[in-house]
């Protein structure tokens, strides 16, 4: 599985974190703004990290960007791939139970915005025809569209202290982002 990008408190200590709650006051708005990629193998599995900014301390704030692995339902990977169980970069049509999106996860304890439609796709989802659900969360009306693997994306996260918005490729004219959380 992938690996994320961590900021520790100091350069020597090995410690995730930050060494002061940089969401604690709406005085602390901020943007991210990033270009981003990430390759999935045909056997990885679980979570590629593109963001990682973790809790130095149980009461801090976290903020997660990643991208889940594609899975499928067992054996109906794309053949010639050399998938492994349900890990696979491609499946036969049909036969995705997860998609490989782009997530973010911010608060304390962690809240997550997971665009992979796995509740939506246990019994296996058609990529042609994604359901309704899964088309509201991946952004607004005439743009809903996966987010190609293989492709980079200009993702820019706004946050402060209880709110998390993410955008993606330039759709901004929603509502509801495309990422969007709200902490506990």
């Amino acid at each position: 599985s992938g690996q994320f990008l961590q900021m520790e408190t100091t350069a020597a200590s090995g410690t995730a974190g930050f060494s002061t709650n940089p969401f604690s006051s709406n005085d602390n708005k901020f943007t991210v703004f990033l270009v981003a990629r990430v390759r999935q193998a045909t056997t990885d599995s679980g979570l590629h990290g593109i963001l990682d900014l973790a809790s130095g301390t149980a009461t801090d704030a976290s903020l997660r960007l990643y991208k889940d692995s594609v899975t499928c339902l067992t054996g109906q990977g794309l053949s010639g791939l050399g998938c492994s169980g349900t890990a696979c970069t491609a499946c036969t049509v049909e036969k995705y139970t997860s998609f490989s999106t782009l997530n973010v996860g911010f608060g304390n304890p962690l809240v997550t915005d997971d665009n992979s439609c796995a509740a939506d796709c246990a019994a296996g989802c058609d990529l042609r025809a994604p359901p309704t659900a899964c088309l509201a969360a991946w952004g607004p009306a005439g743009t809903q569209n996966l987010q190609d693997a293989e492709s980079f994306h200009v993702i820019a996260l706004n946050a402060d202290d209880v709110t998390l918005n993410g955008y993606i490729d330039g759709y901004h004219a929603s509502g509801t982002p495309p990422l969007s959380v709200t902490a506990t």
